[in-house]
């Protein structure tokens, strides 16, 4: 299924912009993943015999990320000597609406803090104080946080991103962040 299944293999050479923008277009309207099992005869996938609903598609955001790495793979391919240019620049990035973030009220996070307070884990407050009042990442921040970052005397926490430490964060930088 898609614009590109009569050729199963094409040559990376041969992907043209309009072949790409061909798919993207197709991913707009189509999930990718794993077909549905087979019903058993006489039964239908869904409960009360009622056939599922074809899949809504996936979000501008979705085909905004497929493109980027459809970018950076023909980039590395161009660079190799697969091919002799990117075509997929040429495509035109999807709209995207601006994301609102989420930020909860004082209230709110106070609530949050009693609920994990209850949790059978017992960073998960020291967790979520962290990410509150540090503003930091969870995953490429927080969770790699050791003793020797924090600074008790003058307050500050040192959020380190260094691929000789295991990790590096979002943007690449090390930062000063006040407690």
């Amino acid at each position: 299924e898609g614009p590109f299944a009569r050729v199963p293999d094409p040559w990376v050479d041969d992907l043209i912009t309009a072949g790409w923008t061909r798919y993207l277009t197709w991913r707009r309207h189509h999930r990718l993943g794993r077909p549905l099992p087979k019903a058993k005869p006489g039964r239908s996938r869904a409960r009360g015999g009622v056939t599922p609903k074809k899949s809504r598609g996936v979000s501008a955001r979705t085909v905004q990320k497929d493109r980027a790495v459809a970018n950076r793979l023909m980039t590395w391919a161009r660079k190799q000597g697969y091919c002799s240019s990117n075509p997929i620049l040429d495509t035109d990035p999807p709209e995207v609406q601006e994301r609102t973030p989420v930020i909860l009220s004082e209230g709110q996070f106070e609530a949050l803090l009693k609920a994990a307070k209850k949790s059978r884990h017992p960073m998960l407050r020291t967790y979520l104080l962290c990410l509150n009042e540090l503003g930091a990442r969870s995953e490429s921040e927080v969770l790699w946080l050791r003793w020797e970052d924090l600074d008790l005397e003058d307050g500050f926490v040192e959020i380190w991103s260094d691929p000789n430490r295991g990790h590096t964060t979002k943007t690449g930088r090390s930062r000063h962040v006040p407690m």
